[in-house]
């Protein structure tokens, strides 16, 4: 006669996870999200970027349309019709009242060290969260079309 195993001799697992692959799931988790927020930080950083450098463009069209009318550029932001002298602009390149939220601020000059006379210098700067954005830096256009920023492939 064959005997068979009774079901109490039989080895039980028990149900559900164990810490190793709880632990496991956790880190492989964390592992994703660390790269996942490196990835959209560096996409936000590089779309402020844009903001900044199509803000820049504007303001020196600004600067030539001021310079057809007044046979000079403008000293600062005011005479483009700027409410301060140093704006500071937000994410949709629209300019802000206060500097709090904003990513950039700009600002023109009518000197140029030593460049042709006459001429314009418009920088921004990064402020706010851009200022984490070490790799451009600050980005400049000049009236001779020179555009500028802190590192090569930025423009």
């Amino acid at each position: 006669m064959k005997r068979f195993p009774s079901r109490a001799a039989a080895p039980r697992r028990a149900a559900g996870i164990t810490l190793i692959e709880l632990i496991i799931v956790l880190t492989i988790l964390g592992i994703v999200a660390t790269v996942s927020y490196a990835s959209y930080s560096s996409y936000l950083s590089k779309a402020n970027r844009s903001v900044a450098k199509s803000v820049l463009l504007d303001t020196a069209t600004q600067q030539e349309r001021f310079y057809a009318g007044n046979r000079r550029y403008a000293n600062d932001m005011t005479e483009l019709g700027y409410s301060t002298i140093t704006p500071c602009f937000g994410k949709d390149g629209s300019p802000l009242a206060s500097c709090s939220n904003a990513i950039y601020s700009v600002r023109t000059e009518s000197s140029c060290d030593g460049g042709p006379v006459p001429c314009f210098k418009v920088s921004a700067a990064p402020v706010g969260v851009q200022v984490s954005d070490i790799t451009c830096g600050t980005f400049r256009i000049f009236s001779t079309n020179v555009r500028d920023a802190g590192a090569g492939g930025c423009w």
